[in-house]
């Protein structure tokens, strides 16, 4: 069976998308990737190339994930290991922002860098939480739910599949904008059912969810329930 992840993928975007974004959608501040196999290092301008491909594949799935919305993303430490001898498989953190906004929020991601075409491909993102989780009744969960849904739907269109959001918490938030993850089950008809991870984000001020990404997995533990259905 098929899965959709977390992940965005974005094929072939290199060190020249970088020139498309603006000088203040990307900051990189990290340390020194290194390539941590059979101690192979990597030139300053090698280091400089994988950040700025890196960057600039982060910014464009973001900018994907999030319905068209600007983000500014600031590159953290990045940690890498030689996958193959074309590849380096890149683990990461970082904090993006929407544009307008001054909260930064915490992001991690991991993405294969091709050293052949000096592309990052396929940047996996999950957003992070910042312990700021508090209740909140007003957010429209079955909107979610029915995102989510349609998305599956989409996805496995060659089978019936319901899904059903179990628990939802806040996680994290710039004040306009609310991170939210959440738990539920996806029933294939015929095929049994398989729990669920959501990550989405809420817009307050247009009232709808800019991003429902979902992954199929163990059940995360509750964190500050917004409401449990």
């Amino acid at each position: 069976m098929h899965r959709i992840h977390f992940t965005l993928l974005l094929a072939l975007v290199g060190s020249a998308a970088i020139a498309a974004q603006s000088p203040g959608d990307v900051l990189v501040q990290g340390r020194s990737v290194g390539v941590a196999t059979h101690g192979q290092t990597t030139t300053v301008e090698g280091t400089q190339a994988i950040n700025d491909a890196t960057a600039a594949a982060v910014v464009g799935a973001l900018e994907s994930r999030f319905d068209g919305q600007a983000v500014q993303f600031r590159l953290g430490d990045v940690l890498s290991e030689r996958a193959s001898l074309r590849d380096i498989a890149l683990h990461g953190r970082g904090e993006i922002r929407f544009k307008a906004t001054e909260a930064w929020l915490p992001i991690s991601f991991d993405a294969l860098y091709d050293t052949d075409t000096q592309t990052v491909q396929s940047p996996s993102i999950t957003l992070g939480a910042q312990h700021m989780a508090h209740e909140d009744g007003t957010l429209p969960l079955d909107g979610l739910q029915t995102r989510v849904g349609k998305a599956m739907s989409t996805e496995f269109s060659s089978q019936r599949v319901s899904f059903d959001l179990q628990q939802a918490s806040v996680i994290g938030g710039d004040g306009q904008r609310i991170v939210v993850e959440g738990n539920g089950i996806a029933k294939f008809d015929g095929e049994g059912r398989e729990d669920v991870i959501v990550q989405a984000v809420y817009d307050r001020r247009s009232g709808r969810w800019i991003d429902a990404s979902y992954e199929f997995g163990i059940a995360l533990p509750s964190r500050n329930d917004v409401a449990t259905r």
